[in-house]
């Protein structure tokens, strides 16, 4: 059975937990810009999905396109193609996005979601606040290459 991959509540679409050969892709006629997608249930895209979602994109031309609550998983991919930002390659587009973070104090993984605004790059790197664990309320720290992971940020639109 194909999963769906945006259903709509309150002018948001939402993408399913997979995307990959067997999701169908909305129709956006009359949906007005920004075009809202929540990406936060996704856990899983293989190469059909990212494939039919560049296609996706790419038929949206130059609207404008915001995405919510992106998993890692998400931001991997846009990572690799840049592409599914939309013609304008631009990370604001990317308005929420979960980094992966780590507590020493009670081993616990956890990602926190951050906004676009909320990351400051400079000489010094991207300036993310810092942290509590969701769990403990230990320190917490990114358990990823920030530089890396946000890429897609410090490339200009």
């Amino acid at each position: 059975m194909p999963s769906i991959i945006f259903a709509q509540k309150n002018g948001v679409f939402y993408a399913p937990d997979k995307i990959d050969e067997s999701v169908q892709l909305p129709v956006l006629d009359g949906v007005p810009d920004p075009i809202k997608l929540n990406m936060s249930l996704v856990r899983m895209i293989n190469s059909y999905g990212t494939r039919k979602l560049l296609g996706f994109v790419r038929g949206l031309g130059g609207r404008k396109i915001e995405f919510y609550e992106c998993p890692s998983v998400f931001i991997d991919t846009v990572n690799i193609v840049r592409d599914l930002l939309g013609e304008a390659h631009d990370p604001r587009s990317v308005v929420s996005y979960s980094i992966p973070h780590y507590c020493d104090q009670c081993s616990a993984y956890s990602d926190i979601m951050f906004k676009y605004a909320d990351v400051r790059p400079d000489e010094e790197g991207l300036g993310l606040p810092s942290q509590r664990c969701l769990k403990c309320g230990g320190d917490v720290y990114v358990d990823v290459d920030p530089e890396e992971y946000l890429a897609f940020i410090l490339e200009k639109p």
